[in-house]
């Protein structure tokens, strides 16, 4: 038998949020196994490092908290890998969904029931038949795109609604007619790669290359940038990619050297510099170490002293980013940042841990359950036409299986992410 956990809270006050608040009931799928008052506060533990100021613990199940204790309340089930070699990143995902209940569910309406979904394949589908078993219809997670299509027949068969927090675009179209539906919760790479072209070409900067590793991601990446650079009229210059960053100077050297010449050059014409068209800014779609090293490469290289402007994917969205002096003043596309900011301030108020930039996309999946009048299903979610205010912003759902973001564009200052570019006030077209 598979374990789930069942945390409830009592939301005593929803004005203040008081760690002294913070009570929690816990069970188990065997009500009658005997857990001592050690042991069940680390089982709690694994799940989330909720404060320990005020808990009460119980060892048998508890089916509502709070309130008419006859009411059902509406489970939804949080498909993480607890015990996988990700379990610290799956800790720290639940944690951000229970405050998001904690703060958000001030009818008490909600019961978060954690899943383990392990690692296998085979695990994975046991872990989802458990839920189905429960009877639960709604589910947020899994992390990764793999993890969908193992869960997806399964997920269609029953009418379940499956909110995953991937970005792969690949998964679209998998909403059902029986009421369920796999929505991709992540920040799309065609959303931030469109919004960038945008603000780049705004600003009169039109020739773009992009040094990419040489994986799917680079590829793709490429692919959103040739095609957005084409739509706004832009000037697509070259695309380098590397396998590994003993390659990144050679590959630098020949991306910063590209250039394009202009449609009316006739070819018998000899070249002048002045008919080259170089590359104006660069994409990196990098994070952290490799990031850097790939600036610094791309630097050294520019020997004639080209006027750069880079940018990048929401990858950048770290403190590395910010800690690398030679980023400062590159442009990316992501949410606005005082969101995540204010949400990181609380977070770390009441487990003692940063969260990880991703989570905020888990507490706004409780926090749209929580504001729907009718059963979270896929298709009230996206029958919210106006969307819902999140961590990161607004976002709605959409028919086809996508979570559209108003993303804004940030520069790379000294100690923070400014905006120059604001998300739009409303959502556009689709």
């Amino acid at each position: 038998m598979l374990r789930f956990f069942v945390i409830i809270f009592l939301l005593a006050s929803c004005a203040n949020l008081n760690k002294s608040l913070f009570n929690k009931k816990l069970s188990t799928t065997n009500p009658s196994q005997q857990i001592t008052q050690q042991q069940t506060q680390k089982s709690t533990n694994s799940i989330a490092s909720l404060p320990q100021t005020n808990n009460h613990l119980e060892s048998y199940n508890i089916s509502s908290e709070d309130g008419n204790k006859t009411m059902a309340k509406t489970k939804i089930a949080i498909f993480l890998p607890f015990s996988s070699k990700n379990k610290d990143i799956a800790q720290n995902i639940a944690n951000a969904t229970i405050l998001s209940l904690f703060e958000n569910d001030k009818y008490h309406k909600l019961e978060l029931v954690f899943i383990d979904s392990k690692e296998t394949a085979q695990e994975q589908k046991l872990a989802f038949q458990e839920i189905v078993d429960r009877g639960i219809k709604t589910v947020i997670g899994p992390i990764y795109s793999n993890s969908i299509n193992i869960i997806d027949p399964i997920a269609k068969e029953y009418g379940i609604t499956v909110i995953s927090l991937s970005n792969n675009i690949d998964m679209l179209g998998k909403i059902f007619d029986n009421g369920g539906g796999v929505f991709i919760a992540g920040i799309l790479l065609e959303t931030q790669i469109e919004k960038i072209v945008n603000y780049a070409i705004s600003q009169d900067k039109n020739n773009f290359a992009i040094l990419a590793p040489n994986n799917q991601y680079g590829k793709i990446t490429t692919e959103y940038l040739k095609k957005f650079v084409k739509i706004r009229g832009g000037n697509f210059i070259s695309s380098e990619f590397y396998d590994k960053e003993q390659d990144l100077d050679y590959v630098s050297n020949k991306l910063i050297n590209s250039f394009i010449l202009p449609p009316k050059y006739h070819a018998k014409q000899p070249i002048s510099e002045s008919d080259k068209q170089y590359p104006q800014l660069i994409m990196i779609p990098e994070s952290g170490n490799i990031l850097t090293k790939a600036v610094i490469a791309l630097k050294k290289q520019n020997t004639n002293e080209l006027d750069l402007q880079l940018i990048g994917t929401s990858q950048w969205d770290e403190i590395s980013t910010l800690e690398d002096s030679n980023l400062f003043g590159s442009w990316f596309a992501a949410p606005a940042p005082q969101g995540f900011a204010d949400f990181k301030k609380r977070y770390q108020q009441y487990f003692n841990k940063i969260p990880s930039r991703i989570s905020s996309i888990a507490y706004d999946a409780v926090l749209a359950i929580s504001q729907l009048q009718k059963e979270p299903t896929a298709k009230n979610l996206i029958d919210r036409k106006d969307g819902f205010k999140g961590i990161d912003g607004d976002f709605r759902f959409l028919p086809n299986g996508a979570v559209q973001r108003n993303l804004a564009i940030l520069e790379v200052g000294i100690a923070n992410f400014e905006i120059v570019d604001k998300p739009n006030n409303r959502f556009l077209r689709y």
